[in-house]
């Protein structure tokens, strides 16, 4: 699937088309085929240390910056109270 979503980035690129969206819908086209068990921040670090193009153009190139940006870790979310936080116990 991958490389299927590279080739058609690269079809637009080479017909001068702006791929930002469609390089953010083939990022999401990739999540979503990766098996269940697959971690995307996991597949993302795998696919970018066998990536071989070092000149993409434009469509290409914002796809792996989708790629980079799923490999950042993200902290878990807290919570911070709500009402019950911010409730005076007397």
């Amino acid at each position: 699937m991958f490389s299927k979503i590279v080739a058609g980035l690269a079809d637009l690129d080479d017909a001068g088309v702006d791929g930002d969206a469609a390089a953010r819908a083939g990022f999401l086209e990739w999540v979503f085929t990766l098996p269940q068990d697959v971690r995307p921040r996991q597949a993302a670090q795998d696919v970018l240390s066998h990536w071989e193009d070092e000149n993409p153009g434009p469509a290409v190139s914002a796809f792996r910056d989708h790629l980079k940006a799923a490999t950042r870790y993200m902290p878990t979310p807290q919570r911070r109270g709500g009402a019950a936080g911010r409730r005076v116990v007397h």
